[in-house]
């Protein structure tokens, strides 16, 4: 009889702990299996994917609340992994890192065999979209450390962000590059501001201009200050720079 996926996993792992051992201070981390979420362990069709750990626990209101719905919507048997394994403590990783960490997170796809990626943040998904090597469908989220509001908006968010990926999933196809039908205007904009990060992709807007308009709407901005940015002529990245008052926490 074959070995099983979980097996397979956990052998990449302790093969991973030796081949990168060293390479960071704080050392690898992988998500675990608690609070009924199998986390890397898992095998299900499904897998989430962020860009790598920090040096928080898991103890972490922001991580608790996302294993925590990722259990309530059903996804507690996904894979969950980072692509790279390497704690920091800040920063957005390098092309050495991603390189060096690529081979066995392509290794994970083939163990879990995934039906889709659920890209945690903006640049997660431009490297599952660019890096060859599988031609899988990928959709995206925000990073479970974003926190952008209230703990009660932060919470209703994330809802709306598992919620938008269990209709996604269930449709025939990934609504980027769609013509999605203009929806009613909502109470707080968030139908009306998703409908328009879809479509500007099939605008003629340059492709770093269409990741700030992106970076803008994940970061909470509502639809009406984008378009008037857009309208200004203004860069939405300096918008929301400064729209944060000059500072902004990264969401990774």
């Amino acid at each position: 009889m074959g070995r099983g996926k979980r097996e397979m996993l956990l052998d990449l792992k302790n093969e991973m702990e030796r081949e990168l051992a060293g390479v960071s201070e704080y050392g690898l981390w992988f998500h675990e299996s608690l609070l009924g979420v199998d986390g890397y362990l898992g095998t299900g069709p499904i897998m989430f994917v962020a860009q790598r750990p920090s040096t928080a626990t898991t103890n972490t209101p922001a991580f608790q609340r996302f294993y925590k719905l990722l259990r309530e919507y059903g996804f507690a048997e996904s894979h969950v992994t980072d692509l790279v394994k390497e704690r920091m403590t800040a920063g957005s990783i390098s092309k050495k890192q991603l390189d060096r960490n690529w081979p066995f997170f392509m290794r994970e796809l083939s163990i879990v065999q995934p039906s889709a990626l659920i890209a945690m943040k903006s640049d997660v998904f431009r490297t599952l979209s660019k890096r060859p090597g599988h031609e899988l469908r990928i959709l995206k989220m925000l990073h479970y450390s974003w926190r952008n509001g209230s703990p009660d908006e932060v919470e209703r968010r994330f809802r709306s962000e598992f919620e938008r990926v269990k209709r996604e999933l269930a449709s025939d196809g990934s609504p980027e590059g769609l013509d999605l039908p203009e929806p009613e205007e909502d109470e707080d904009g968030r139908v009306r501001a998703l409908w328009q990060l879809h479509n500007v992709r099939k605008t003629h807007y340059s492709e770093p201009l269409r990741d700030a308009i992106e970076r803008c709407y994940e970061a909470g901005c509502s639809h009406k200050h984008v378009m008037r940015t857009l309208r200004h002529g203004w860069d939405p990245h300096k918008a929301l720079t400064h729209r944060r008052g000059g500072a902004g926490s990264d969401d990774d």
